[in-house]
């Protein structure tokens, strides 16, 4: 939440999505891969690794998923916006169980050998990093880089930073989150009141 729009304003003035995309999958990639050396460290130190991977892990994944997100304005027309992330949605949970049956046939597989938990769930990771990494190897083979490069970008970050901080002025609610017409209150900051997902996903309905 706290970096997201910097690097978006940063995607935009050098006209950079697909190139902080494909950063941010690699390190998603590589700090999943290293959670399977986890069983390698003793005592807490290996849940201290665990916890800064997983925390690691999930942030680039976050930022690999706003800048997708980012491209739906170029691939589809307006009225077909919704359709269109719906599709990529989909096709995301069909990704997910398909990794999810391939690691719990290995586990099953494992489990009937009668390995421990700590050989095949490191495994079950490396799994889940291949196969991440090769699916986006067909998105960056066919996206292309269409936007230019847009100057103005650093003022729209700016004016982002300020709805947050008028939205934190004591007499806020704490729970109150920036929208392009003001602070919405809220029980809590739900992903579709987000700054930037109003400006990248202007049809997509929060999960």
């Amino acid at each position: 939440m706290l970096t997201m729009p910097s690097l978006g304003a940063y995607a935009d003035l050098r006209a950079a999505k697909k190139r902080l995309l494909a950063w941010t999958t690699m390190a998603c990639v590589l700090t999943t891969a290293l959670l399977a050396l986890t069983p390698s460290f003793d005592g807490m130190t290996k849940v201290w690794v665990a916890m800064a991977l997983i925390v690691l892990s999930n942030t680039f994944y976050s930022y690999g998923e706003s800048l997708c997100a980012s491209f739906l304005p170029e691939l589809a027309r307006p009225e077909a916006m919704g359709r269109v992330s719906g599709w990529g949605w989909a096709w995301g949970y069909i990704g997910g169980m398909l990794v999810l049956g391939i690691c719990l046939a290995y586990v099953l597989w494992a489990q009937s050998r009668g390995l421990r938990a700590d050989h095949f769930v490191p495994v079950t990771l490396l799994i889940t990093a291949v196969l991440y990494g090769a699916a986006a190897c067909v998105t960056f083979a066919l996206l292309k880089e269409r936007a230019q490069p847009q100057a103005q970008a650093l003022s729209g970050a700016a004016a982002g930073a300020t709805r947050w901080r008028g939205c934190a002025r004591p007499g806020r609610t704490r729970a109150s989150t920036p929208t392009s017409a003001g602070c919405w209150p809220a029980p809590w900051p739900t992903r579709a009141a987000w700054p930037w997902r109003s400006r990248w996903r202007p049809s997509m309905p929060s999960r």
